[in-house]
């Protein structure tokens, strides 16, 4: 019986031990860092299929549900490709949307990333630029933005 008072003494100690060195004020969200957004076929043409693709050189953490919401725009004309939810924790795959260009000429490709964060912000903000492009960051207190934009030429 006292073996078992012990044993139980113990386990609580241990418990209690665990969940404060987890406690809440340590959770932290991070949102992805991207090094790029590619292109396949990297030289398109009108009517080919083309897949861009966000290119994550960090995974974020702490992350729920996200939603991917494209655009691209050519001769001054914006056109919504694609909406898309996911759970980040789930499925931290790079992002990415599959489109045919209709019309030969330069092309800027935006995507918006909304990730909702499941602890505090880590307070990334800014922006930085990647080839032909820029990543810009802005937080919130249950929300963080990405916003990825490149620029890309389609061929005749």
């Amino acid at each position: 019986m006292k073996r078992s008072k012990i044993g139980l003494l113990c386990l609580m100690i241990g418990l209690a031990t665990l969940c404060n060195s987890c406690s809440e004020e340590d959770l932290v969200s991070h949102v992805p860092t991207f090094s790029d957004m590619a292109f396949n076929p990297t030289a398109p043409h009108v009517g080919q299929t083309i897949t861009a693709t966000c290119v994550q050189s960090h995974k974020g953490s702490l992350l729920d549900r996200t939603t991917y919401a494209w655009s691209y725009t050519v001769n001054g004309q914006t056109t919504d490709v694609n909406s898309a939810t996911t759970n980040y924790g789930v499925d931290n795959s790079d992002p990415f949307i599959r489109f045919t260009p209709t019309e030969a000429g330069n092309y800027s490709i935006t995507v918006t990333i909304r990730y909702n964060l499941s602890a505090k912000t880590d307070g990334t903000s800014g922006s930085y630029t990647i080839p032909d492009g820029t990543v810009s960051y802005q937080n919130g207190t249950l929300v963080s933005l990405v916003t990825i934009t490149k620029k890309f030429n389609v061929l005749e």
